[in-house]
């Protein structure tokens, strides 16, 4: 799910998402 991380705005948080799953 990185073009998603891409088009949030989010960095930490999608980076923290990332991680997770």
């Amino acid at each position: 799910m990185f073009w998603l991380c891409h088009a949030s705005l989010q960095h930490h948080l999608c980076g923290m998402l990332s991680v997770v799953l």
